[in-house]
């Protein structure tokens, strides 16, 4: 059984206002998980402190990560990681559109036991995102990849029911704190469970998923 964890942490800015990277990564750790997928998190950005977020993740959760740049934010950047303590064997930018914020994802190649698989983190534009999506789903052979992150699309759109018929899901429930449901995790392995866990900690919920490989 592997363990994926999904979360947009919006720079450790919770809902009391408060920006604690930190207690984002205690947080993270309570899910023992063995692959986090995190959205909007800072690296040398003036509103977090100008701390690199990512190697903070990291060093709390003991594991190896692959960050992203997405776009410039006060003096920093900011954009998207994955972290594991499996074996990484291969960390690949997608630059996806022009846009000036989230016009990337990212592929993480990751070797456990005799398998190879690939984990897809993405935060997609809520606005402007034709060429975004056009690309993505036009230019990557996605079929045996894990698609996850902030899609900041409906479940009805005509994109997330495609990657539901194509792929193994079971969240229907909320994931941000306004009411949408707009994190996804897609697997085109066995599915063994997947659930929501509310938190204040950010405006994004965090979505846990099992899967099985074999």
């Amino acid at each position: 059984m592997i363990k994926i964890v999904n979360w947009n942490v919006r720079h450790g800015l919770g809902m009391d206002g408060i920006v604690d990277i930190r207690r984002i990564g205690e947080k993270l750790k309570t899910f023992d998980a063995d692959i986090y997928t995190i959205q909007e998190i800072d690296r040398g950005a003036e509103r977090s402190g100008c701390e690199d977020q990512a190697k903070i993740l990291a060093d709390t959760l003991g594991c190896d990560f692959h960050f992203t740049h997405i776009s410039q934010v006060s003096e920093g950047t900011y954009g998207l990681a994955t972290f594991s303590k499996f074996k990484m064997i291969n960390k690949d930018n997608m630059f996806l559109s022009r846009n000036v914020e989230n016009n990337s994802a990212q592929l993480t190649r990751f070797h456990i036991r005799q398998s190879v698989f690939d984990v897809v983190n993405l935060h997609a534009p809520w606005k402007n995102n034709t060429t975004y999506w056009k690309t993505f789903l036009g230019e990557y052979n996605l079929d045996e990849c894990i698609l996850t992150g902030d899609f900041n699309l409906s479940p009805l759109s005509t994109i997330i029911q495609n990657f539901r018929s194509k792929y193994q899901w079971k969240n229907e429930s909320i994931t941000t704190a306004n009411g949408k449901i707009i994190d996804h995790t897609f697997i085109p392995f066995k599915i063994l469970s997947q659930e929501v866990h509310e938190t204040n900690l950010s405006d994004h919920h965090i979505l846990v998923t099992t899967f099985d490989l074999w």
